[in-house]
């Protein structure tokens, strides 16, 4: 199976932390945080998943052969301007996204 890389670009999507204000343990939310950040984790992130991080000093410990194999850079606002970021849908759509979803994954 390899890769597909649309000519138009592919999804994007990103993902983003936060702390409620009342949120207990705070030093320990703080070190999770500090730990997602980490070179160690963005290098995981990229090579078990292909994913980009948000720690550009993740992307030096590959080659660009590889990164370019994954469908990365090692610039990542190259990999967000390449590609497409979903539009916000109603309720309603995403509730019937996730059930049509569910019934493709049972098989029907």
């Amino acid at each position: 199976v390899k890769f597909a890389k649309p000519k138009e670009g592919a999804l994007t999507w990103v993902c983003g932390l936060m702390v409620h204000k009342d949120a207990p343990n705070l030093d320990r939310a703080y070190d999770v945080i500090d730990s997602l950040l980490s070179v160690e984790s963005g290098k995981f992130m990229i090579n078990d998943y292909g994913y980009g991080h948000s720690n550009s000093k993740s992307f030096d410990a590959f080659d660009e052969e590889t990164l370019v194999g994954l469908g990365l850079s090692k610039n990542p606002a190259e990999i967000l301007e390449a590609g497409h970021f979903q539009i916000p849908q109603t309720q309603d759509w995403e509730t019937r996204m996730n059930e049509t979803f569910e019934q493709i994954k049972a098989g029907f």
